[in-house]
């Protein structure tokens, strides 16, 4: 299922919800949102991606579940739930850092909410989850967008490890006992998945043949499993 959820005739679960300035307004730092009617982006996300999991018909095995949820958080703008930044904000004093803090309290705490779904789906056992950033923290801005690379030098858009070298971990029942807690520190890159992942799928030919024929290069990916299995 291809998520493209904002096709005219694709009835998406962001159809018809506008958030207006006045009900989710961000000014002075206020708190976000303002308004019970104003929709959190990566809650709407989250919630269509747990309907997902809980129409799946496990006894169909020909058709394999695959979700792709790249969250709009963390990332600039700096918006989070109240309920979320009320947990760093009279902790933190940097009022940015304290919503890039909340902004990955958020994602960890919709990771967990996904995790505990599969399971109760009894899903968990041949299910594997990749967590990746694509870019290191940004630090432009003269720090105003709340993240911090330390000890690595530079952040998003620079070719510093601060900006290239990210975390990453992977998950679920599909991971052998043995491999797991393991820390890997191989080079990998976040194009690396697509060979990956098709590999997991049983698709042998990932070569692209239509830009083949158009003489644009090959697709520059390699499949990391035999390396992360062990």
């Amino acid at each position: 299922m291809d998520l493209w959820l904002q096709n005219e005739s694709y009835d998406g679960p962001a159809r018809g919800i506008n958030n207006s300035y006045d009900e989710c307004n961000t000014h002075n730092h206020a708190a976000y949102p303002s308004s019970s009617n104003c929709k959190y982006e990566d809650e709407i996300f989250l919630q269509h991606i747990l309907k997902r999991i809980e129409n799946h018909n496990q006894k169909d095995t020909s058709r394999p579940i695959f979700l792709f949820w790249a969250p709009h958080s963390v990332h600039t703008p700096l918006q989070i739930p109240k309920c979320f930044l009320d947990r760093y904000i009279d902790k933190v004093s940097d009022w940015r850092r304290a919503r890039y803090l909340a902004m990955v309290n958020y994602i960890d705490t919709a990771l967990k909410t996904i995790v505990e779904a599969l399971e109760a789906k009894h899903m968990m056992e041949n299910t594997l989850i990749v967590c990746t950033s694509d870019n290191g923290g940004p630090v432009y801005f003269g720090g105003m967008a709340g993240a911090n690379n330390y000890p690595l030098r530079g952040g998003k858009t620079s070719n510093f490890q601060g900006g290239i070298r990210v975390n990453a971990w992977l998950g679920g029942g599909a991971i052998d006992v043995s491999r797991r807690g393991s820390v890997l520190k191989g080079l990998s890159t976040v194009w690396d998945w697509y060979a990956t992942f098709a590999n997991l799928a049983g698709v042998d030919d990932t070569v692209d043949h239509q830009a083949a024929v158009s003489g644009l290069p090959p697709i520059d990916s390699f499949n990391l499993w035999p390396w992360l299995s062990g």
